[in-house]
């Protein structure tokens, strides 16, 4: 079994041996291109015997702090060569970033996958916190909110309210939808300049306040921290949807590490009661 590092030549045998792990509707067509350039801060392995059995990436989301995504195997490989490529795939992988420096390696999978967290078992990971996240259509007829709700800039402030709040996992996590980051200023200034943080007033004085997070190639617009009273906290939410539809999106992800706090947040909206958990994972490199 040969593990290698993937080049931008791969990408028809990529999409030709693992697309169908998902069939029609897989993102991987979507991505290839992402996983295929090389940087200092993401890699691309294959492992083939004759043809191409597995393939996982990670990326750097924090320095020393990697995101593994994408490990998948070939349906024509058979069991054997897919474990026997899996457990090639994953030296590989932790000696590459050993190499480069990581700490730590995290990923996520759903609670219901239950091959994924076995495996995640034998090759040493370990659960972290588990994060509950919806899908909800943007409705044709948006309501107008009650507060005034702003695009704001960054400050000191605003951060304090995000970390202390609940909608923070592990005391520093926050959840993209495919993969969660530690909360600090940069990431607030980033939201800021694109017009993703918004803030709630009332009277003049903060009420409440969201960080949103757009994934461009799903039109996925996620409301990824939402901290306030419940008023506050249900007229973010409808700005988050007029957001939404502006930019283009076709949902909205509603997320929060309480399946109880989410359901009642999805309540308060009106929406429909949906959702699952995503458990994340983490072990030493």
């Amino acid at each position: 079994m040969k593990v290698r590092t993937a080049e931008v030549s791969d990408r028809d045998g990529v999409l030709t041996s693992f697309e169908p792990m998902f069939g029609d509707w897989d993102y991987l067509p979507l991505i290839v291109d992402s996983l295929l350039a090389h940087s200092s801060g993401s890699v691309t392995m294959l492992a083939e015997d004759g043809d191409l059995v597995v393939m996982t990436h990670a990326y750097e989301t924090d320095p020393g702090d990697w995101y593994l995504r994408g490990l998948r195997s070939n349906p024509e490989a058979g069991s054997f060569r897919v474990g026997i490529a899996i457990l090639a795939c994953t030296r590989a992988m932790h000696a590459e970033l050993r190499a480069r420096g990581a700490r730590r390696l995290r990923y996520g999978t759903l609670v219901s996958f239950s091959e994924s967290l076995r495996l995640s078992s034998l090759l040493g990971f370990s659960e972290q916190f588990r994060i509950w996240h919806s899908h909800h259509p943007i409705p044709g007829e948006v309501a107008e909110p009650g507060s005034q709700i702003s695009e704001v800039d960054f400050s000191d402030e605003l951060l304090s309210l995000f970390l202390s709040g609940s909608s923070i996992s592990d005391g520093e996590y926050y959840f993209t939808w495919w993969d969660t980051r530690r909360l600090d200023a940069s990431v607030l200034k980033h939201a800021a300049d694109a017009g993703l943080l918004l803030e709630a007033t009332r009277d003049g004085i903060r009420s409440g306040a969201a960080l949103l997070h757009y994934v461009d190639w799903q039109d996925l617009l996620v409301m990824s921290l939402v901290e306030g009273d419940d008023r506050s906290m249900r007229d973010l939410y409808i700005a988050a949807f007029a957001k939404g539809r502006s930019i283009g999106c076709n949902a909205v992800g509603i997320v929060h590490p309480s399946k109880a706090e989410a359901l009642r947040r999805q309540d308060m909206l009106g929406l429909a009661d949906t959702g699952s958990f995503t458990i994340q994972l983490i072990r030493d490199v």
